[in-house]
C-alpha cells in the first residue's frame, strides 16, 4: 500500500507525542538557546489565521469550473496558471486528488492540466489566448506554474506515469526556452520574478525525478548577479521590481547555502524591514507581492530561528488584515485576478502545515 505524505507527516506528528504539524518545522529553533522566542512566539497558527484559510478556501472553490480549471475571478474561462496556483494552494492544505474534503475537485484540477499539457501544440501554448499571468510573468508563466503543480501532486495519484510524462514534456520546453545567461528573457513585467519561476520549476521537476536539461544553478547565478543592492531604502516608483528581484535573489543563495553572505543579510534584513514598518506593500499589493511572500515564507519557514519568527506572524497578520469580506485577496496592479492572489495568500497561510515537497527546495 503506498503511504502518503500527509499520512507520513500525521504518523512522524504522532511520534513526536502529538504535536501539531505546525509545530514540527520549528525543529531549527531552540527556545533555550534563543533567548528572544518565546513558547508562544512558535504558534504559527491561530484562531484568525485559521479563520481565514477557511473563508479564502471557500471562495476559491468558487472560482473551479466545470472543466477542471479555475479562472482569473469567479465565472471566467479556465487559466492554466491560476488553475495551477490554486492546485498547489489546496495541496498546502492537505488537499490532493487522492485524499482530503477536495481530493474530487483536486483530481479534476489535475486532469485539467494533464490534458492541457498531453494537447500543447507545435508552439508550445497551454491555452489559446495570452493570459493576465502571462502578460506579467512571461510567455513560460503557464508552463512554469503548471510544472510546479504536477510536480507536487505527483506520488498522491494512482497514475505516476501519467504525470512523468506531462513532467518530461514540460521540462523540455522550460529548460529549451532557456536563454544562455540562464534567465527566460525579459519579455515579462516582472522578468526577475519570472526567471525565479522558472528556476523553482526546474528543481521541482528535479526532486520529482525528471531528467534537466537546462540549468537551474545558471539561472541561480543570473538571479544574484541581478539582485538589487537596496540598502534599505526602497523609495517610490518601481520598489516593487526591487522587492521582487531582491527576493528571487535571495531565495537563491539561501538554497545554495549562501545565506551567509553579506549580500543575503542585507538584502534578508532589507526585506524584513520593509513587511514590518510598511503597509503599502500589503495594502497594494498585486499579485507578484503575493507569490514574492510565498517564496519568502518557503526559505524562511526552512531557515527558522529569530528570521521566521520575525517574518511569518508579520506576514500572516498583514496578510488577514487585507483579506476581503467574502474571503478572497484583491490584485491592486498587474497581476490583478483574484483566484491567483488568494492563493498565494492562502499558500503563506498554510505554509506551516508544511506538506508541500518544495518547503525543502
Amino acid at each position: 500500500m503506498a503511504v502518503s505524505r500527509r499520512h507520513m507527516l500525521g504518523a512522524t506528528a504522532a511520534g513526536l507525542g502529538g504535536l501539531g504539524l505546525a509545530r514540527l518545522g520549528m525543529a531549527n529553533v531552540n527556545v533555550n538557546e534563543t533567548t528572544n522566542i518565546s513558547e508562544a512566539d512558535l504558534q504559527e497558527f491561530t484562531d484568525k489565521s485559521r479563520a481565514a484559510i477557511k473563508k479564502g478556501t471557500g471562495w476559491l472553490i468558487k472560482a473551479i469550473n466545470s472543466d477542471g480549471g479555475a479562472g482569473l475571478d469567479i465565472g471566467t474561462n479556465s487559466d492554466v496558471a491560476c488553475t495551477s496556483v490554486v492546485g498547489v494552494a489546496l495541496l498546502s492544505q492537505g488537499q490532493t486528488p487522492m485524499e482530503g474534503e477536495h481530493h474530487n475537485r483536486q483530481k479534476r484540477l489535475a486532469n485539467f492540466l494533464l490534458r492541457r499539457v498531453e494537447t500543447m501544440g507545435g508552439n508550445g501554448a497551454l491555452q489559446s489566448t495570452r493570459s493576465q499571468i502571462e502578460g506579467d510573468l512571461g510567455p513560460y508563466a503557464t508552463h512554469f506554474f503548471s510544472t510546479i503543480c504536477l510536480s507536487q501532486m505527483m506520488g498522491e495519484s494512482p497514475n505516476v506515469d501519467r504525470y512523468y510524462r506531462a513532467l518530461q514534456r514540460l521540462e523540455a520546453y522550460i529548460s529549451t526556452n532557456q536563454h544562455r545567461d540562464g534567465s527566460w528573457g525579459s519579455d515579462a513585467w516582472a522578468p526577475l520574478l519570472a526567471t525565479a519561476c522558472g528556476w523553482i520549476s526546474l528543481r521541482a521537476a528535479n526532486f520529482a525525478g525528471i531528467g534537466v536539461s537546462g540549468s537551474s544553478e545558471q539561472a541561480g547565478e543570473y538571479l544574484i548577479s541581478q539582485m538589487p543592492q537596496l540598502g534599505r531604502s526602497w523609495g517610490s516608483g518601481s520598489w516593487y521590481h526591487r522587492l521582487y528581484g531582491t527576493a528571487a535573489g535571495l531565495r537563491v543563495l539561501y538554497s545554495m547555502g549562501r545565506d551567509q553572505e553579506e549580500k543575503a543579510k542585507t538584502a534578508l534584513g532589507d526585506i524584513l524591514a520593509l513587511v514590518e514598518t510598511n503597509n503599502r506593500t500589503f495594502g497594494s499589493a498585486g499579485g507578484e507581492e503575493y507569490l514574492t511572500f510565498h517564496f519568502m515564507t518557503e526559505m524562511l519557514m526552512q531557515m527558522g530561528g529569530d528570521n521566521w519568527v520575525r517574518w511569518y506572524p508579520t506576514v500572516r497578520d498583514k496578510l488577514i488584515d487585507v483579506q476581503n469580506r467574502d474571503g478572497s485577496w484583491t490584485g491592486h496592479h498587474c497581476i490583478t485576478s483574484r483566484t491567483f492572489s488568494t492563493a498565494c495568500a492562502l499558500m503563506v497561510l498554510s505554509a506551516p502545515n508544511r506538506f508541500l515537497p518544495i518547503s525543502q527546495v
